[in-house]
Order: C-alpha cells, then structure tokens, then sequence
C-alpha cells in the first residue's frame, strides 16, 4: 500500500486541526513501516511559506490592538476595562512560536519516515498541462504531476491512496479516472484515508493526545 500526502497533511498536524488525528494515526503508521508514505517534496517547504503568512498577520494585528491599547490606557474610564486583555499580542506572538516549533517536528518526522518525489523538468512540464486541462493552481498541479508520475512508476496492481483535504480541485473526474487506471484512488479528509487502510488491512495504531500549539 502506498500513501501520498501533500502540505496539508503537514499543516494540519503543526496547527493541530480537525483532522489532526486521523493525521497523526497515518504518520504513525509510516513510522512502523505498515505502508509506504510519499509526499512530493515540493509539499515540504510549502508550509512555511503559509506560516510565515500567518505570523506576518499576527503581527500586523498585535501591532494594532497594541497601539489601541496605548490610547486607551490613556483613559481612566477605559483603562481597567482593557486590562484583562492587554497581554493578546504576547499571546499572538507566543502562538507563532509553538506553531514553528511544531511545525519544524513534524517536517522533521515526515523527513525520517516518507519517501520524497523530487521535482524534474517532465513533471513541471506535466504539471503546466495540469493546470491548464484541470483547472489547477500552479501548486496543486504540481503537487498532482509528482503523485501521478511517481504512481506510474509503481506495480498498478499495488493499491495507493492519494490523500488531500483540497477536494474543491483535486475531487473531480479527470483526477479519479487518472489514478483509477494506476491502481490508485482520492480521498479528500484523512478520517477517510483511515477508513480506506483499515479496508486494506491495515491496522493503524491509536493516535496520542496531540497537544495544541501555543497551550501548555
């Protein structure tokens, strides 16, 4: 059995989501080698791009409540209403912290356990067909041309799951009949990537209690 992930399976462990668990229980699997993990490399570096998105957004807002905060400390009315409330932007900035921290343990672990599709000129050039024939962008197409070029490399009769929660793109006919014929399938959440191992015998061990970025 083979599995591909993508960044969101990243994300979605660092940030601790809603499919966290499910996630988790995936990864884990990888680790004592019940199937085969893969993940465009591409998928790797994605996610820090969005991080630091995010803190730049934090920043921007802690800036602004930090300068509200100033003018009303300035007030006598105001200034013991806004107290319990003045440490948000420590809190922001605290939150970027444990995500990066949690980020950097879960490409560390995907790191040590997946296989890694590396990006060549045929895939990028596949991938730009990709974009124009399904309507992709640039980067799901060329997170697709990886899976796609790394499946056809496998025993089709070998069954493989591609696993992405970006069903607005990746859940349309073109994508299930193109993985049909390699011997593989979409799933768009990881619950369902849990149920579909479980289908192929795959027992994967209980996820632990993920903690939550940012709580102690």
């Amino acid at each position: 059995m083979i599995v591909y992930v993508e960044s969101n399976f990243i994300l979605e462990l660092a940030l601790g989501q809603e499919g966290a668990n499910a996630a988790e229980s995936i990864l884990s699997g990888a680790e004592q080698r019940l199937f085969e993990l893969m993940i465009p490399a591409f998928s790797l570096s994605e996610p820090f791009g969005t991080m630091a998105h995010r803190g730049r957004e934090r920043k921007k807002l802690g800036n602004l409540l930090e300068e509200q905060f100033r003018q009303l400390r300035r007030s006598r009315q105001h200034k013991a209403t806004i107290q319990p409330i003045e440490t948000a932007p420590t809190v922001l900035l605290g939150l970027e912290t444990a995500e990066s921290d949690a980020l950097d343990s879960v490409v560390m672990r995907s790191l040590r356990t997946a296989g890694r599709i590396e990006l060549t000129a045929d895939m990028f050039e596949q991938a730009l067909n990709y974009r124009r024939d399904y309507d992709l962008s640039s980067s799901d197409a060329i997170i697709y041309a990886a899976v796609v070029a790394d499946a056809r490399k496998r025993d089709r009769m070998r069954p493989k799951l591609f696993v992405s929660r970006n069903h607005r793109d990746f859940d349309i006919p073109q994508v299930r009949d193109e993985l049909g014929l390699l011997g593989g399938e979409y799933c768009d959440s990881f619950e369902s990537a849990v149920e579909k191992l479980a289908q192929h015998n795959v027992k994967l061990p209980r996820p632990s209690v993920l903690p939550v970025p940012g709580v102690a």
